[in-house]
């Protein structure tokens, strides 16, 4: 999931925090911890959370999860330098993964640093590859970051156009 969540996804991850808390002695370390942050990246406490999800990273590196979580979470609160060198870090663990989420992501951070045609691609490679996996909320996420890069780069009217048809894929 995107974190910088809201309503019931933000309120699932404040409602974990508050039953590990009391029940941190039935989950694995590592795991207590993440659901700690998912808590505090609900309540957009950044200041706990960024640390919290950096020292998990660091402890277990090989999860893809916590990797998109930091980058997330560096994106929502407007971090977007640290967020691109987040994304770097976890594209060095999985430079072959091919994980969608992690194109999305790579399209969001260049969207946030103004580098529109590195977004347009990035969400353009999400869009077909989910659209081809059957990935419908992925594909139109990627949709809407493509739309809104081209717009950018002066294609107005084919950002109109997908925009519209995004909207009508959303209504159906």
């Amino acid at each position: 999931g995107s974190l910088g969540e809201v309503g019931r996804a933000a309120e699932a991850a404040r409602r974990a925090g508050a039953l590990i808390a009391a029940h941190t002695d039935l989950l694995p370390e590592h795991e207590a911890e993440r659901l700690r942050v998912r808590a505090l990246v609900a309540n957009r406490d950044w200041n706990a959370a960024i640390p919290a999800l950096e020292g998990l990273f660091s402890a277990q590196p090989e999860r893809m999860d916590v990797g998109r979580d930091l980058v997330s979470t560096l994106l929502a609160c407007g971090r977007t330098d640290a967020a691109n060198t987040a994304l770097g870090r976890l594209r060095q663990l999985a430079p072959d993964a091919g994980d969608l989420r992690i194109d999305l992501l790579e399209a969001e951070v260049a969207l946030q640093l103004c580098e529109f045609q590195r977004a347009a691609a990035a969400a353009s490679r999400v869009r077909s590859a989910a659209t081809t996996t059957q990935a419908v909320a992925l594909a139109q996420r990627a949709a809407r970051i493509h739309a809104e890069a081209i717009g950018r780069l002066d294609r107005r009217p084919e950002a109109r156009r997908e925009l519209t048809s995004i909207a009508a894929r959303d209504q159906a």
